[in-house]
């Protein structure tokens, strides 16, 4: 962790971006280990589905190391260096999602647990403002990250610590928002859009129960909905461009140039000069 540290605080060495590259792929490959609490026969590991997600969930020896500051902060420090590259950010927003999903006897004391989930909502917060504009090689990666975070804590933890949840709802709100104003663009928007939205469902089921939670959703929950119908109305009351209009604008656009080009391969005439009448 310290070496990986070095590497992000001097990134400008091509070198170091390459060890970097080496650095996420191996952490990803181990934050996506299917760790074996206890015995497991190789009948059960072989039909064991591989299709359903891997939650992080590391034996309680690893405890020390994967709830101190130090670790969580790489994750996020290395995501800002290399986001902007397709394959990399990819896998660097696949590792923050993972290290989000962290559940098991690594927490299951909920004093830890809740540090745990407090120093993770101030790297959200540090990190929120240079995740935006969110590239689309990240949308799914971090949207499955809040996804997980949200829904794999549970509403005792969020109780102690009360003072995080309307900040952890803000940067949900703002990213569901980016989500929301980029969806059209491509798929993995979209997809993005869905584990965001995911995540306000549980929000929504869960958390709006008493007047007290309900005062803390709104405002941001508002703010989405927001954004929401701005996208689907038309304008001037929002900003959904109807496909029959854009098709128009196209079929327009063709036959005009359908028309330049017929007229341009019109042969050229050079018209002779002419006598003037006075001469």
């Amino acid at each position: 962790m310290k070496f990986l540290g070095h590497l992000i605080e001097n990134p400008q060495s091509v070198q170091n971006f390459m060890m970097v590259k080496k650095f996420l792929e191996i952490g990803h490959l181990i934050l996506s280990w299917r760790f074996a609490h206890g015995k497991a026969s190789r009948i059960s590991l072989m039909r064991e589905d591989k299709t359903v997600d891997v939650m992080f969930n590391p034996p309680d020896s690893c405890k020390g190391i994967v709830t101190s500051g130090e670790f969580l902060k790489v994750w996020f420090a290395s995501h800002g260096i290399v986001r902007r590259s397709p394959e990399l950010g990819s896998i660097s927003a696949s590792c923050i999602q993972q290290i989000c999903s962290m559940k098991g006897s690594c927490l299951h004391e909920h004093e830890t647990e809740a540090q745990w989930a407090a120093a993770m909502i101030e790297l959200f917060r540090g990190n929120l403002p240079n995740w935006m504009p969110a590239q689309e090689h990240e949308s799914t990666g971090l949207s499955h990250a809040f996804k997980h975070f949200i829904e794999n804590r549970s509403v005792h933890i969020w109780m102690m610590i009360e003072s995080y949840f309307p900040p952890f709802l803000s940067c949900l709100a703002q990213w569901t928002c980016s989500m929301i104003e980029n969806a059209k663009k491509s798929e993995e928007y979209q997809q993005g859009l869905d584990f965001s939205t995911d995540a306000w469902i549980y929000v929504m089921t869960n958390f709006a129960t008493t007047d007290a939670l309900a005062n803390i959703v709104s405002p941001n929950s508002l703010q989405v909905w927001k954004a929401w119908v701005w996208s689907k109305l038309s304008p001037p009351d929002g900003e959904r461009i109807d496909r029959d209009d854009e098709m128009m604008k196209l079929t327009s656009w063709k036959k005009t140039t359908r028309s330049f080009s017929t007229h341009s391969w019109l042969p050229s005439v050079t018209w002779p000069d002419f006598p003037s009448a006075t001469q």
